[in-house]
C-alpha cells in the first residue's frame, strides 16, 4: 500500500511538458521504437530496486527476484505490438558493486557474491542492448570510485565504437538516503532544505563528488577520437528529484 503522504504528483515547468507515469504501454513501444531486445542492469543492491520497481511500474505484482537469488536475473516481458503481433524483451541483472571487467579483480575480503562476473553475459548475447550501470555506495573512497568508472567507460567506449556500435550504455547517479526520512511528510522544495539534514549513514555525503566526477568525466570526453565521431555513455541523472524526496 502506498502511505498516503506519498501520493505527490511531479510538476515540470512548462507547464505542457509534465512527465507521464510509465506504463507497460507506453514502454513497449518505446522499446520497440529503439528495437531493443534486452534491458542489462548492473550494480548493487540499489540498481537491483531501481529494477525491481521498474519491473513493478510495468504491472508485474511480484518481485523481480526473491532474496538469496539476486546474483544473476533474468526475466521476459511480452509486448503487445498490435492485436496481433508481440515481440519479448528480456530484463537481466547482475550484481557487482564496483563494475569490474575482469573475473577475480574484486578485493580479495570482498563477497564474490556482490562482485559477479557480468562482461561475458553481456556479450554472449548479439541482441541490441541497453546497459544500465552504477555503482558508489560501496566504494568509500572517491580515488576507488574514479579507477573503476574511468575503467568502465573505457570499456563502453569501446563496445559502442566498435564491437557492438547497436548497443546503449547509461549510468545512472546514486542517490543518498534521507536520516530521520520517517518523520517527514512532504517533499523538499529545493536542495537547501536536503543539506540542512547532514546525510552521513552509509557514508551517503560521499554519493555527490561520486556523481559529480562521473558527469564531469564524461563531459570532458571528446566525442571526436581519432578524427572520427565517437559514442559516449548516457548519464541518468535521478539525484537532483530524488533528494527532494525524504517523505
Amino acid at each position: 500500500a502506498i502511505e498516503p503522504h506519498t501520493e505527490w504528483t511531479w510538476e515540470d515547468s512548462p507547464t505542457s511538458c509534465q512527465i507521464q507515469q510509465l506504463s507497460k504501454d507506453s514502454f513497449c513501444k518505446v522499446v520497440f521504437e529503439l528495437q531493443l531486445k534486452r534491458l542489462f542492469f548492473v550494480g548493487d543492491s540499489l540498481t537491483f530496486q531501481m529494477v525491481n520497481s521498474l519491473w513493478q511500474l510495468l504491472g508485474n505484482n511480484d518481485i523481480f527476484a526473491p532474496k538469496g537469488a539476486r546474483g544473476y536475473v533474468t526475466r521476459p516481458i511480452l509486448c503487445d505490438i498490435n492485436l496481433t503481433e508481440q515481440f519479448t524483451i528480456n530484463f537481466q541483472y547482475v550484481r557487482n558493486d564496483h563494475l569490474t571487467l575482469k573475473e577475480g579483480s574484486c578485493h580479495p575480503n570482498y563477497s564474490k557474491d556482490a562482485c559477479l562476473p557480468w562482461v561475458d553475459r553481456y556479450q554472449q548475447n548479439g541482441d541490441r542492448t541497453l546497459v544500465v550501470a552504477n555503482m558508489g555506495p560501496h566504494m568509500r573512497d572517491l580515488d576507488v570510485f574514479k579507477t573503476k568508472f574511468d575503467d568502465f567507460v573505457e570499456f563502453a567506449i569501446s563496445e559502442m565504437n566498435n564491437t557492438r556500435p547497436a548497443d546503449l550504455f547509461m549510468f545512472r547517479t546514486t542517490v543518498p538516503g534521507h536520516d530521520g526520512c520517517s518523520e517527514e511528510s512532504s517533499p523538499y522544495h529545493n536542495e537547501s532544505e536536503f543539506l540542512k539534514i547532514p546525510a552521513t549513514s552509509y557514508q551517503w555525503n560521499n554519493f555527490k563528488d561520486y556523481n559529480t566526477y562521473a558527469k564531469k568525466k564524461l563531459s570532458n570526453i571528446s566525442e571526436n577520437i581519432n578524427g572520427e565521431r565517437n559514442r559516449i555513455p548516457i548519464i541518468l541523472d535521478v539525484y537532483p528529484m530524488t533528494i527532494l524526496r525524504p517523505d
